[in-house]
């Protein structure tokens, strides 16, 4: 898997998991402490997240092992 794939699941991921939590992007960018444009790039897969967003979002039951 080249790293345009491995982004392009992790963002179908993030969306998956927000979805199930029942958030909008701008809560979930709040979460992590990211802006909403951020967040949305995250989950288009424009680019990858950074290991403390994900640790923010982890704490709020947010899964964030891929």
């Amino acid at each position: 898997m080249d790293e345009r794939q491995d982004i392009r699941t992790v963002a179908e991921r993030l969306r998956e998991e927000r979805i199930r939590a029942k958030l909008t992007q701008p809560a979930l960018a709040a979460i992590g402490g990211v802006s909403k444009t951020t967040q949305s790039g995250y989950e288009s897969a424009f680019h990858p997240p950074d290991a403390l967003s994900l640790g923010r979002i982890e704490n709020h039951g947010i899964d964030s092992y891929f």
